[in-house]
Protein backbone atom coordinates (compact mmCIF):
# COMPACT_ATOMS: atom_id res chain seq x y z
CA UNK A 1 0.00 0.00 0.00
CA UNK A 2 1.05 3.55 -1.10
CA UNK A 3 2.16 6.03 1.98
CA UNK A 4 -0.07 8.87 2.06
CA UNK A 5 2.10 12.31 2.72
CA UNK A 6 2.62 13.46 5.92
CA UNK A 7 0.00 16.10 7.08
CA UNK A 8 -0.81 19.07 9.79
CA UNK A 9 -3.97 19.70 10.91
CA UNK A 10 -4.69 22.89 13.64
CA UNK A 11 -8.65 22.47 14.88
CA UNK A 12 -8.71 25.93 15.76
CA UNK A 13 -6.80 27.40 12.15
CA UNK A 14 -7.79 25.12 9.14
CA UNK A 15 -5.45 27.42 7.36
CA UNK A 16 -2.04 26.21 9.69
CA UNK A 17 0.00 24.01 7.31
CA UNK A 18 3.10 24.16 9.44
CA UNK A 19 4.72 20.79 9.13
CA UNK A 20 7.18 21.56 11.88
CA UNK A 21 10.17 19.50 11.92
CA UNK A 22 10.45 18.55 8.16
CA UNK A 23 10.65 14.97 8.94
CA UNK A 24 12.33 11.97 6.96
CA UNK A 25 9.69 10.05 7.82
CA UNK A 26 5.52 10.14 7.07
CA UNK A 27 4.25 11.16 9.92
CA UNK A 28 1.11 12.45 10.70
CA UNK A 29 -0.08 15.46 13.29
CA UNK A 30 -3.24 17.29 15.05
CA UNK A 31 -3.23 19.76 17.14
CA UNK A 32 -5.63 22.01 19.24
CA UNK A 33 -6.32 23.76 22.44
CA UNK A 34 -8.14 22.10 25.27
CA UNK A 35 -11.79 22.26 24.52
CA UNK A 36 -14.92 20.41 25.72
CA UNK A 37 -15.03 17.62 22.96
CA UNK A 38 -16.60 14.74 25.14
CA UNK A 39 -20.20 14.71 22.90
CA UNK A 40 -18.01 13.82 20.20
CA UNK A 41 -16.71 10.59 22.17
CA UNK A 42 -18.34 7.43 22.10
CA UNK A 43 -20.02 6.60 25.54
CA UNK A 44 -17.71 3.84 25.76
CA UNK A 45 -14.36 5.45 25.07
CA UNK A 46 -15.36 8.29 27.77
CA UNK A 47 -17.04 6.25 30.50
CA UNK A 48 -13.10 5.40 31.48
CA UNK A 49 -13.07 8.58 32.78
CA UNK A 50 -16.63 8.57 34.89
CA UNK A 51 -14.34 9.56 38.40
CA UNK A 52 -12.36 12.34 36.42
CA UNK A 53 -12.79 15.75 37.04
CA UNK A 54 -14.20 17.61 34.48
CA UNK A 55 -10.75 19.60 33.17
CA UNK A 56 -9.04 15.62 32.81
CA UNK A 57 -11.94 14.39 31.17
CA UNK A 58 -11.86 17.32 28.22
CA UNK A 59 -8.40 16.74 27.73
CA UNK A 60 -8.48 13.24 27.15
CA UNK A 61 -11.44 14.09 25.26
CA UNK A 62 -9.55 16.50 23.19
CA UNK A 63 -6.55 13.98 22.87
CA UNK A 64 -8.86 11.64 21.38
CA UNK A 65 -10.38 13.45 19.41
CA UNK A 66 -7.42 14.71 17.76
CA UNK A 67 -5.70 11.11 17.41
CA UNK A 68 -9.13 10.49 15.49
CA UNK A 69 -7.87 13.07 13.14
CA UNK A 70 -4.53 12.43 12.81
CA UNK A 71 -5.23 8.12 12.23
CA UNK A 72 -7.67 9.35 9.74
CA UNK A 73 -5.65 11.35 7.92
CA UNK A 74 -3.05 8.04 7.88
CA UNK A 75 -5.32 6.32 5.80
CA UNK A 76 -6.55 4.09 8.99
CA UNK A 77 -9.59 2.92 8.76
CA UNK A 78 -9.96 2.42 12.76
CA UNK A 79 -9.88 5.78 14.33
CA UNK A 80 -10.66 5.59 17.74
CA UNK A 81 -8.05 4.63 20.59
CA UNK A 82 -8.63 3.13 23.35
CA UNK A 83 -7.19 3.01 27.38
CA UNK A 84 -5.15 0.35 28.51
CA UNK A 85 -4.88 -0.92 31.89
CA UNK A 86 -2.11 1.49 33.04
CA UNK A 87 -3.78 4.36 30.61
CA UNK A 88 -1.78 4.71 28.31
CA UNK A 89 -3.37 4.74 25.12
CA UNK A 90 -4.32 1.48 22.97
CA UNK A 91 -3.46 1.96 18.88
CA UNK A 92 -4.23 0.04 15.92
CA UNK A 93 -2.30 -2.34 15.86
CA UNK A 94 -0.56 -1.46 12.47
CA UNK A 95 0.10 2.25 13.77
CA UNK A 96 1.96 3.66 16.57
CA UNK A 97 1.19 7.23 18.03
CA UNK A 98 1.62 9.35 20.77
CA UNK A 99 -0.34 11.63 22.86
CA UNK A 100 0.50 14.98 24.82
CA UNK A 101 -1.06 18.12 26.56
CA UNK A 102 -0.12 20.72 28.60
CA UNK A 103 -2.30 23.29 30.48
CA UNK A 104 -3.97 24.27 26.93
CA UNK A 105 -2.93 22.75 24.19
CA UNK A 106 -3.15 19.13 23.16
CA UNK A 107 -1.43 17.22 20.06
CA UNK A 108 -0.94 13.85 19.05
CA UNK A 109 1.56 12.34 16.42
CA UNK A 110 0.55 8.63 14.51
CA UNK A 111 2.39 6.98 11.63
CA UNK A 112 2.82 3.47 10.03
CA UNK A 113 4.06 0.72 12.50
CA UNK A 114 6.02 -0.42 9.21
CA UNK A 115 7.51 3.39 9.20
CA UNK A 116 8.90 3.95 12.84
CA UNK A 117 9.67 1.73 15.69
CA UNK A 118 8.97 3.58 18.29
CA UNK A 119 6.89 7.28 18.36
CA UNK A 120 6.56 9.95 21.23
CA UNK A 121 5.54 13.41 21.50
CA UNK A 122 5.48 16.09 24.51
CA UNK A 123 3.82 19.65 24.76
CA UNK A 124 4.61 21.79 27.22
CA UNK A 125 3.97 25.31 28.48
CA UNK A 126 7.49 27.68 28.25
CA UNK A 127 8.38 28.50 31.59
CA UNK A 128 6.92 25.90 33.38
CA UNK A 129 9.44 24.12 34.81
CA UNK A 130 10.85 25.86 37.47
CA UNK A 131 14.84 25.96 38.76
CA UNK A 132 14.22 24.45 42.07
CA UNK A 133 13.57 21.38 39.83
CA UNK A 134 16.30 20.84 37.75
CA UNK A 135 18.28 18.36 40.28
CA UNK A 136 15.72 16.11 39.83
CA UNK A 137 14.77 16.17 36.06
CA UNK A 138 18.41 17.05 34.93
CA UNK A 139 21.89 15.48 35.28
CA UNK A 140 24.56 17.48 36.41
CA UNK A 141 26.28 17.02 33.05
CA UNK A 142 23.61 18.19 31.15
CA UNK A 143 22.94 21.47 33.09
CA UNK A 144 26.70 22.11 32.71
CA UNK A 145 26.22 21.32 29.48
CA UNK A 146 23.16 23.59 28.24
CA UNK A 147 24.47 25.96 30.59
CA UNK A 148 24.98 28.57 27.64
CA UNK A 149 22.65 26.76 25.24
CA UNK A 150 19.45 27.67 23.80
CA UNK A 151 16.87 29.89 25.34
CA UNK A 152 14.52 27.95 26.60
CA UNK A 153 16.96 24.77 26.85
CA UNK A 154 15.07 23.48 30.66
CA UNK A 155 11.32 23.26 28.83
CA UNK A 156 13.04 21.85 25.49
CA UNK A 157 15.21 19.28 27.91
CA UNK A 158 12.38 18.07 29.77
CA UNK A 159 9.97 17.47 26.88
CA UNK A 160 12.70 15.69 25.36
CA UNK A 161 12.67 13.50 27.96
CA UNK A 162 8.86 12.89 28.46
CA UNK A 163 9.03 11.95 24.63
CA UNK A 164 11.39 9.47 24.61
CA UNK A 165 9.84 7.45 27.39
CA UNK A 166 6.69 7.84 25.35
CA UNK A 167 8.50 6.12 22.12
CA UNK A 168 10.62 3.55 23.99
CA UNK A 169 7.94 2.66 26.71
CA UNK A 170 5.99 0.87 24.69
CA UNK A 171 9.09 -1.05 23.22
CA UNK A 172 10.47 -2.23 26.35
CA UNK A 173 7.87 -1.75 28.50
CA UNK A 174 10.36 -0.60 31.43
CA UNK A 175 10.18 3.01 33.19
CA UNK A 176 12.61 4.97 33.00
CA UNK A 177 13.57 7.55 35.18
CA UNK A 178 15.12 11.48 34.08
CA UNK A 179 18.81 10.68 35.32
CA UNK A 180 18.95 7.52 33.13
CA UNK A 181 18.66 9.39 29.84
CA UNK A 182 21.27 11.98 28.83
CA UNK A 183 20.09 14.69 26.11
CA UNK A 184 22.32 16.42 24.01
CA UNK A 185 19.95 19.66 22.32
CA UNK A 186 21.96 20.97 18.84
CA UNK A 187 22.84 25.11 18.97
CA UNK A 188 19.51 26.09 17.84
CA UNK A 189 17.38 23.75 20.37
CA UNK A 190 15.95 22.00 17.27
CA UNK A 191 17.52 19.07 17.69
CA UNK A 192 18.32 16.29 20.27
CA UNK A 193 19.92 13.34 20.44
CA UNK A 194 20.04 10.55 23.59
CA UNK A 195 21.90 8.08 25.19
CA UNK A 196 20.46 5.66 27.43
CA UNK A 197 22.95 5.68 31.00
CA UNK A 198 20.74 3.38 33.00
CA UNK A 199 20.72 -0.32 33.70
CA UNK A 200 18.11 -1.72 31.37
CA UNK A 201 20.02 -2.88 28.46
CA UNK A 202 16.73 -2.91 26.36
CA UNK A 203 16.22 0.55 26.60
CA UNK A 204 19.58 1.51 25.11
CA UNK A 205 17.21 1.08 21.78
CA UNK A 206 16.40 5.24 22.68
CA UNK A 207 20.35 5.23 21.38
CA UNK A 208 19.03 5.39 17.64
CA UNK A 209 16.43 7.55 17.82
CA UNK A 210 15.92 11.19 16.60
CA UNK A 211 14.77 14.34 18.15
CA UNK A 212 12.97 17.29 17.13
CA UNK A 213 11.80 20.31 18.83
CA UNK A 214 10.12 23.50 18.02
CA UNK A 215 8.35 26.57 20.22
CA UNK A 216 4.44 27.39 18.69
CA UNK A 217 1.95 29.66 20.60
CA UNK A 218 4.49 29.79 23.85
CA UNK A 219 4.65 25.87 23.52
CA UNK A 220 7.16 23.16 23.09
CA UNK A 221 6.95 20.52 20.61
CA UNK A 222 9.22 17.67 21.00
CA UNK A 223 8.59 14.61 18.85
CA UNK A 224 11.56 11.46 19.43
CA UNK A 225 11.49 8.86 16.71
CA UNK A 226 12.98 5.04 16.49
CA UNK A 227 13.56 3.86 12.98
CA UNK A 228 11.99 0.48 12.38
CA UNK A 229 15.64 -0.90 11.87
CA UNK A 230 16.55 -0.32 14.95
Amino acid sequence: MTELPGSWQNLDDPQDRLEPFGLPWTVHFALGQIADYRDQLAPDTLATLNKAIPKRQREFATGRLLASHALKASGCADTRVNRGDNRQPLWPTDRVGSISHSHSWAWVAVSRAGTLKGLGVDIEQVGRLGKKLFDSVFTDIEQERHAKAPEHWPDILFSAKEAIYKAVNPITHHYIGFHEVDVTLSPDGRRFSVEYVGDNNSNVVMNLGQGYSIIRNEQVLTLFAIPPEC
